[in-house]
């Protein structure tokens, strides 16, 4: 049974006289994959596996039932932890509307099984390590960045940055840990104003995980990547030293992020 935590966290941010306070609601669905569903447009990153993933869970990826009726599916590499060919292209066929977001590979896979899908559908992705990449859909606009996979750089991972109803996430996928600090600061994250940064919970148990952070510039960090008793040691172990780390607790847990100052509570 989905457990909604609505949590009083308020992001900085410009709101326009006038304009509503609107919640992006942010549920963790698998190892490493979040849905996010703003007022206009629902996003998937890497929520679409089978990988530890019940059955049921299953059932409701491949036919594109809340929380996995997205307009906007990202996977940031072609690894099972992050990604399956055959539930990605049965949720595509079951919503019309969603587009997927992703490397060469990835989509090459999706589309071997659903050809029946039309080509404006996909939108391949390949930044370079100098330059990232723009995507401009109608309702999201995306920056993608090369972020080397560890330890060998295979198969290309990317990171995604967007702003949904005025909050700033970040998902960098599996980047190397090693180069994660220099690339973060070469690509001038510290400037992206990133609420939410979605890290690897073993980038808090090592030594130098302040450069990520201070490369980052990211207002809330959220441990990923792991089971719900390692995100949950991670937090305890971790937690003094990063006041600003924000634990899921269970798979299909959800958060309401709220962007601006002066936004009335949520109901």
């Amino acid at each position: 049974m989905r457990r909604v935590v609505v949590a009083a966290l308020v992001f900085l941010g410009v709101i326009l006289g006038g304009a509503s306070c609107l919640a992006v609601t942010v549920t963790w669905v698998a190892d490493c994959g979040y849905s996010l569903q703003g007022s206009e447009v629902n996003v998937l990153i890497d929520g679409l596996l089978v990988y530890e993933t019940p059955e049921e869970r299953q059932v409701l990826m491949r036919e594109a039932v809340a929380p996995f009726d997205a307009d906007i599916i990202l996977v940031t590499h072609s690894h099972f932890d992050h990604f399956d060919a055959g539930i990605v292209a049965a949720n595509m066929s079951a919503n019309w509307s969603a587009v997927l977001v992703a490397p060469r590979d990835v989509i090459r896979d999706v589309q071997d099984l659903a050809s029946h899908l039309p080509e404006d559908r996909f939108h391949a992705v390949a930044p370079s390590t100098r330059e990232p990449q723009t995507v401009d859909l109608p309702d999201l606009t995306i920056t993608v960045y090369s972020l080397p996979h560890g330890p060998d750089g295979q198969p290309r991972n990317v990171g995604y940055l967007f702003e949904l109803d005025s909050v700033v996430f970040f998902h960098p996928g599996d980047g190397d840990i090693n180069e994660a600090g220099t690339l973060y600061e070469s690509y001038a994250l510290h400037e992206a104003g990133i609420d939410a940064a979605f890290l690897a919970w073993a980038m808090f148990l090592d030594a130098a995980v302040g450069d990520f952070t201070s490369a980052l510039g990211a207002r809330y960090l959220v441990p990923t990547h792991g089971t719900p008793s390692l995100l949950r040691m991670t937090c305890e172990r971790a937690g003094d030293a990063f006041g600003d780390l924000f634990c899921f607790r269970e798979y299909m847990e959800s958060i309401e992020f709220e962007p601006g100052e002066g936004c009335p509570p949520t109901e």
